[in-house]
């Protein structure tokens, strides 16, 4: 495993962790599981070398996943605050209510 292997797999994750809930991990992280099995037993690796792969690219997965989230949590709360300067509200929550419109 090198780290370019570890690097595309963090960038599943963050790509998952922007786009998904927490759930989507459970599936992922099963195809993981088919995955490092398959290669493994093709490659004719021990047991304990497969144990071990899964659990660093399952950590890296759900470090991804997390890094995924914070980005889109910084991208929405940028959003939120540029709407907030190119619409802004009057006191009433921007609605003109019957009988305040001046015009």
């Amino acid at each position: 495993m090198t780290i370019a292997t570890l690097g595309i797999v963090s960038l599943i994750g963050a790509t998952l962790g922007f786009r998904f809930k927490v759930l989507i991990l459970f599936p992922a992280i099963g195809l993981t599981l088919i995955a490092v099995a398959g290669i493994g037993i093709g490659r004719g690796d021990h047991g304990h070398e497969m144990i071990l792969t899964l659990i660093l690219i399952a950590a890296t997965l759900q470090i991804g996943y997390f890094l995924g989230v914070v980005a889109r949590t910084i991208v929405v709360l940028s959003v939120t605050s540029a709407m907030r300067r190119i619409w802004p509200t009057t006191g009433n929550g921007g609605f003109f209510h019957k009988g305040t419109d001046t015009a």
